[in-house]
């Protein structure tokens, strides 16, 4: 396995936007900290409505 070397993590806050910044970054796409949380927002987005889990939740049944 080859190495990575001079890997740019420009101070970011996370591990996990650091890590898609850095891959993102090696294919000549530059975006800032909060566009990458957008980015991975949308990816893990999951649309329920709260009505059809209040009886789950509500220790009723």
């Amino acid at each position: 396995m080859s190495a990575v070397v001079d890997v740019d993590a420009r101070g970011m806050r996370h591990c996990e936007t650091t890590a898609l910044g850095v891959l993102l970054r090696h294919q000549g796409i530059d975006l800032s900290e909060p566009m990458l949380f957008g980015l991975g927002s949308g990816l893990s987005f999951v649309y329920w409505t709260a009505s059809a889990w209040a009886s789950r939740s509500s220790g009723d049944g």
